[in-house]
């Protein structure tokens, strides 16, 4: 396949690990299918549905996929929208065979949708992706994951099965109005990004990893980077900073992340700069056009 698409890796922070531990009873952290997690981003729904495919039927020799989870035919209850498959590493003396990870494949319009959901998170502190959303923000971006999957063909959340799509438009522009929500998503963005440092080109597919480290100001995080061949470091100083989280009050928990290259950052991790623009600017015109019904 020849794709244009973006594909970067991240670890599960070590707070949502003792969470999901904690709310699940007998959970395993061997069993936690997300604990490590690789995303492609794609252009259009038939590459989503082609990549996922193409993946089933050809499995990759380090690995194989346990299941699939559709959620473009069945969206999750918030408007989240994607596929994504449940892999198990099955290469022996790596250390790492047996163990789970998550690849989500999603569109640019869905991972701009996902990313502002994420964002709203951080700012308000009421995750939407977690069931803890303020009911009105919650509302406003369910209406705004309709609005994207009737724009790409996608399954409706039964509430909004027969809804003619001016009445989607007409309750989310009200929304907007009464959160102010375009200039709220837009105030959040990192525009100083501690000047990002040039690397090469990896010849390793996932190339650099980032460490973002936050502080007490999420709109101030320190990058750090470490070369491809550099990643044992790198998640040493991840956990360093995992461990000195638990000491320091306030904090936003660090993140480690990898990509191709420096420039693909900011794309594939819309969140961590707090940017909502991408999606912003595609509502701005779902709204003003015409939505199928």
């Amino acid at each position: 396949m020849n794709l244009h698409a973006i594909v970067a890796m991240r670890l599960k922070r070590l707070f949502r690990i003792v969470a999901k531990v904690q709310i699940h009873e007998g959970m395993a952290v061997s069993r936690m299918q997300d604990i490590a997690g690789i995303r492609i981003i794609v252009p259009s729904i038939q590459d989503v549905e082609t990549l996922a495919e193409d993946i089933v039927r050809n499995q990759p020799e380090c690995a194989e996929v346990k299941r699939v989870y559709d959620y473009l035919k069945s969206p999750k209850d918030n408007g989240y929208r994607s596929i994504h498959l449940a892999l198990r590493h099955k290469e022996s003396n790596s250390g790492y065979d047996g163990l789970l990870l998550e690849l989500q494949i999603r569109t640019e319009a869905e991972h701009a949708w996902a990313s502002s959901v994420e964002v709203n998170g951080i700012t308000s502190g009421h995750h939407i992706k977690y069931d803890e959303g303020q009911p009105e923000w919650s509302r406003f971006f369910q209406l705004g994951a309709e609005l994207v999957a009737r724009s790409e063909g996608t399954a409706s959340l039964a509430e909004f099965v027969g809804v003619d799509g001016g009445e989607l438009i007409e309750e989310l522009r009200a929304l907007e109005v009464q959160l102010d929500a375009f200039d709220a998503m837009l105030s959040h963005r990192v525009r100083n990004h501690r000047g990002l440092p040039k690397i090469e080109r990896s010849t390793d597919a996932m190339g650099a990893c980032f460490l973002f480290e936050f502080g007490n100001d999420p709109k101030n995080p320190e990058i750090t980077v470490f070369e491809a061949d550099d990643q044992e470091r790198a998640i040493l100083r991840y956990a360093s900073a995992e461990q000195r989280l638990a000491f320091e009050e306030g904090q936003l928990a660090p993140i480690l992340v990898s990509v191709s290259s420096v420039d693909k950052l900011p794309v594939a991790y819309q969140t961590f700069f707090l940017d909502c623009s991408p999606y912003v600017q595609l509502l701005k015109r779902l709204v003003s056009a015409e939505c199928p019904n």
